[in-house]
């Protein structure tokens, strides 16, 4: 309510000058609407969706295989 954190889908420190909130690189495997689908701070994804996995949902789950980059992990 005061600016002190960053929106959800995004991370940073907007309490430090030059330390933007910056979109968390989670190559479009995020429910960018879910408030735990990244790290506010670090911009770790931790909610990856479409068999993906990784800091940035960038690998397939163990077991399948596609593209995590294209959302075709099956």
């Amino acid at each position: 309510t005061q600016c002190g954190e960053c929106s959800t889908g995004f991370y940073g420190n907007p309490r430090i000058s030059g330390v933007p909130c910056r979109p968390c690189a989670c190559n479009n495997n995020i429910d960018v609407t879910d408030p735990e689908s990244c790290s506010r701070v670090t911009g770790e994804c931790l909610r990856c969706l479409h068999n993906t996995q990784g800091t940035n949902c960038q690998l397939c789950k163990s077991g399948y295989y596609g593209s995590a980059l294209n959302q075709t992990c099956r």
